[in-house]
């Protein structure tokens, strides 16, 4: 009887060394064969998580149920994070003119914003006389500065959007497409 007692216990120790054998194993795993998807889909959907500056934070009053996807696209973000939000929008196939209308707006919309602040800064400085004044001279002269800085703004925003697509391209979550060359089809779905 003492002799099957020990039996048992050599098992038991056996089978309790084999259990932390593939528990190591699985930590080791882990550890050593990592799945950069899912960090890197994490990081471009929410950079704020791995940067810690002011302008990827949303909003506070954004994270109500009242505002759409496209508000939570912040301009201020990284191209590469802006256009991954835009890419999780959109089908199987992604027409590159929508998408690049679609971040071209963003960027708009951040730059009316910069441009609201700094017009109501200089005229908190300006004396009202002096303020009416050079309103008038602005004026004549705004629509010639309005289309130079829309030309090159256009194409900065043009290579861009190009840079980050190719970013995108690289990183395996597009590729073109022989069919239509004006989209590009998408490889990835879902967050993993």
């Amino acid at each position: 009887e003492a002799h099957c007692g020990t039996s048992t216990f050599s098992q038991t120790k056996k089978y309790s060394e084999a259990c932390l054998f593939f528990f190591i194993l699985h930590q080791n795993t882990q550890a050593f064969l990592p799945q950069p998807r899912a960090s890197i889909q994490t990081a471009l959907g929410q950079p704020e998580l791995y940067l810690n500056c002011d302008c990827c934070h949303p909003p506070s009053g954004a994270a109500g149920s009242s505002s759409s996807p496209a508000e939570m696209v912040l301009p201020t973000q990284h191209d590469t994070c802006i256009l991954y939000k835009l890419y999780v929008e959109c089908g199987r196939m992604i027409n590159m003119y929508d998408w690049f209308t679609a971040f071209g707006m963003i960027l708009e919309r951040g730059a009316v914003d910069n441009n609201d602040d700094n017009d109501n800064e200089d005229q908190d400085n300006v004396p009202p006389r002096k303020r009416a004044k050079t309103k008038l001279k602005k004026k004549g002269s705004k629509s010639e500065q309005d289309e130079n800085k829309q030309g090159l703004d256009q194409k900065e925003v043009q290579a861009r959007f190009i840079s980050g697509v190719a970013e995108l391209q690289f990183m395996g979550f597009i590729k073109p497409t022989n069919r239509k060359t004006d989209h590009v089809q998408r490889l990835t779905w879902g967050n993993i």
